[in-house]
Formats: structure tokens, sequence, C-alpha cells
């Protein structure tokens, strides 16, 4: 069981990551090894700003990363973002149910970055998948 301590230390460690050209939103890349990590804060949409990322190509989980480091590149890149993400009135990304780490990982990330950005967070359990929503009242 990891403790809650040393579950927030495992976030100071993210990758160092760079800015990448985009044609919508912000884009970032870091090496994970010998693999590329791209993280994708989209704003096809004028409500709302989407997380995305994969790690060469593959948003699901691989087994191939460090995921603590993976997840907490991807936090610092929105909360090094801050100005760009709080332009859309929420924030939205989702979790596959069959990757049950990853949606309790979802759960916390959600949670803390929610409360970062002074807003609630609203967790829909749909059959397939997990939708997290991050507004003033999602």
């Amino acid at each position: 069981m990891i403790k809650f301590k040393s579950f927030n230390e495992s976030f100071d460690q993210p990758y160092a990551f760079k800015k990448m050209p985009s044609k919508d939103g912000l884009m970032f890349k870091a090496d994970v090894g010998d693999k590329k990590l791209i993280i994708h804060l989209s704003d096809r949409s004028e409500w709302y700003v989407g997380i995305i990322f994969s790690l060469d190509n593959a948003d699901f989980l691989t087994g191939e990363g460090n995921a603590f480091r993976i997840f907490a590149t991807v936090k610092k890149v929105i909360f090094d973002n801050l100005s760009f993400v709080k332009k859309f009135n929420n924030i939205q990304f989702q979790a596959d149910n069959s990757e049950t780490s990853r949606v309790k990982l979802y759960n916390l990330i959600g949670k803390q970055l929610a409360k970062k950005l002074g807003l609630s967070l609203k967790i829909r359990k749909q059959t397939n998948y997990t939708d997290y929503i991050i507004a003033d009242k999602p």
C-alpha cells in the first residue's frame, strides 16, 4: 500500500519537457527512456480544455514507463499552464474502466487539480469509461 506522503512525493519528479508546435491548444514532449511522452492541452472546443497524453502514441497502460513520473509530468504541464487552462469553463478527461489503477490515479489527480484551481470535480462512471469534469458547477 502506498502511503499518502510517498504518493505526493512521487509527483515531485516529473520528466523534463519542452513545448512543441500545435494547431490547437498547447503540446509538450518529454523523453521517457527511449519513448516519447506527448501531452496535449486541446482547445478544440470553446467550452473546455481536453487533456490528452500518450507514450509512443499509446494512450492505454503500457507498463513500460514510470506511471507516477508520467502523471507528475502531465500535472506539471497543467499547473505550469494554468493561465491557458483557466480560459475555459471546464477541464475534461477520461479513463478506461478496464484500467482500474488508472481510474484510481485519475480520481486522486482530479481532486488535486480541482482543489488547486478552486473548482469542483464531478466523476461520471459510464459502462466502459469514467469521465472527469472539473468546473465551477460540473
